[in-house]
């Protein structure tokens, strides 16, 4: 197993700990902000599609969202979505990024990974493309979790239970 096979295995866990998370919320539950401060589960959602879209623009795909919903759902947005999208769209987009990103990880050559990466990401400047990718997967699992207090937020049970193989 390389690299590239280990962050496709943890992004298909972070897909399903998503989806499970958000199974059940419905679009106006999902605009719910918690109580001081924080993103509603509709921005985390979308926050995680338009950093896909702009991996995929880094990696020579299309982007999976138009500029204006980008920037709604960018880093450093105030967190309020004046047009959010409806949660079916974000999760059509999602799955199609984890498709096609699954395609474009598996078609990077190794010796590419040691190599500088052309773009920037939380693993910093001089991160490699390795590092680079394993701080998006990274990224994704932070807010996944997220999305797992905001379930409660919106008045849902926790999706994710964990059944111990232990005796």
């Amino acid at each position: 197993m390389n690299v590239i096979d280990t962050l496709v295995g943890q992004m298909g866990i972070v897909q399903r700990v998503i989806k499970r998370n958000l199974e059940g919320i419905s679009d106006e539950e999902s605009l719910t902000h918690p109580s001081p401060a924080g993103n509603s589960p509709n921005w985390v959602l979308g926050h995680i599609v338009a950093t896909r879209s702009g991996l995929l623009k880094n990696l020579g795909e299309t982007p999976l969202l138009d500029d204006a919903a980008i920037q709604q759902y960018r880093r450093g947005s105030d967190g309020n979505v004046p047009a959010p999208l409806p949660l079916v769209k974000l999760f059509e987009a999602l799955d199609k990024s984890q498709m096609m990103l699954v395609s474009k990880l598996k078609a990077i050559p190794e010796a590419k990974l040691a190599e500088k990466s052309p773009f920037g990401s939380p693993a910093g400047p001089d991160a490699s493309l390795a590092e680079a990718l394993a701080a998006m997967v990274f990224h994704e699992s932070y807010h996944s979790g997220q999305l797992g207090v905001l379930r409660r937020v919106c008045g849902k049970q926790g999706a994710i239970r964990w059944r111990s193989t232990s005796t």
